[in-house]
């Protein structure tokens, strides 16, 4: 139905469900907001080929530049703290720090440390009522992990350093 306004403008919003009707109607074409015919539903098979080439080029491009730790059954991006981190959280978390200092340095800490997958997928499974391999103590379970690792690679670097001279 084409309506004319008082402007003399003509509008041709449909006034009555005729449209849905109309997009059923075999031999219809789809037609993009340009004008353009869309793509085909169904990518072809060089089409998938090539996305799926694009998505392994990417994921090869974005490894995680640092270390891995296994953790409760997850395989967690992670940095090794540093010497400096590890002493600026043990002062953090200490009983002279109010506990609202000691949350904030927990979470500093470990937003640091691990990638933002796996930064997302411990608390996601903190969350998660149904997993009963986190619990409370786990982020402590984590922080403790995280130092051991830091204090066998540098041990490990240290020890080969001295073989090596």
């Amino acid at each position: 139905m084409t309506t004319y306004g008082a402007d003399g403008v003509v509008d041709d919003t449909p006034l009555t469900d005729e449209i849905f009707e109309q997009e059923n109607q075999p031999g219809g074409e789809l037609v993009s907001v340009a004008g353009q015919t869309a793509p085909p539903a169904e990518p072809t098979d060089a089409t998938a080929v090539a996305v799926k080439d694009e998505v392994k080029a990417l994921a090869l491009a974005e490894q995680w530049p640092h270390d891995y730790l296994n953790f409760e059954g997850d395989k967690l991006e992670v940095r090794l703290p540093s010497e400096q981190a590890l002493s600026a959280f043990s002062i953090g978390v200490s009983k002279y720090m109010p506990a609202e200092v000691q949350n904030d340095m927990v979470g500093l800490f470990i937003a640091k440390h691990l990638s933002p997958g796996s930064y997302s997928r411990v608390f996601a499974r903190m969350m998660d009522p149904d997993d009963t391999t986190y619990t409370n103590q786990t982020i402590g379970q984590l922080m403790s992990s995280l130092s051991r690792a830091a204090m066998e690679a540098r041990k490990a670097l240290s020890d080969a350093k001295a073989d090596a001279g």
